[in-house]
């Protein structure tokens, strides 16, 4: 389990691709994009999306970006990583 995001703000990025999903099925006409594009981009989310629930934050993200951004983006830092981080 990564020490940067927690468990709970994993859980809120996986409900977050979780909905993008269900929106993505229901709403979006994408003209430049095949069936199959769309079928494996789904696919792809869906297993981000269980990896996050199991707690595999490091096969979703790339850790050394994650650290980057929470070091450059107080937004970023703020919303999603683990204040004991830094302390």
């Amino acid at each position: 389990m990564s020490k940067i995001i927690t468990k709970k703000k994993a859980n809120e990025i996986a409900d977050i691709l979780e909905n993008y999903v269900a929106l993505f099925d229901n709403l979006f006409i994408l003209e430049s994009v095949t069936k199959e594009d769309a079928k494996k981009a789904k696919k792809n989310i869906k297993k981000a999306v269980k990896d996050l629930r199991e707690g595999k934050i490091e096969k979703v993200f790339d850790m050394e970006k994650v650290e980057e951004c929470a070091l450059n983006d107080e937004n970023f830092r703020s919303t999603w990583i683990n204040p004991e981080y830094y302390e």
